[in-house]
């Protein structure tokens, strides 16, 4: 689970969840897909712009 960041430059800078110090990276959806080939899974669904559903292949 996570919260993917705002594309847009101003929205990021402004965005309220980027300055919570518990933390330490942010991934975008495209973030998950690469972990995801890496070990041999695929996602099987993407909820509310904050959970990904991974399957083992």
């Amino acid at each position: 689970m996570t919260k993917f960041p705002p594309l847009n430059k101003d929205e990021f800078l402004n965005w309220w969840y980027r300055r919570d110090i518990t933390h330490i990276s942010f991934f975008t959806p495209k973030s998950f897909e690469i972990m995801a080939k890496k070990v041999d899974l695929k996602i099987v669904k993407t909820l509310n712009n904050n959970i990904v559903i991974f399957q083992k292949c």
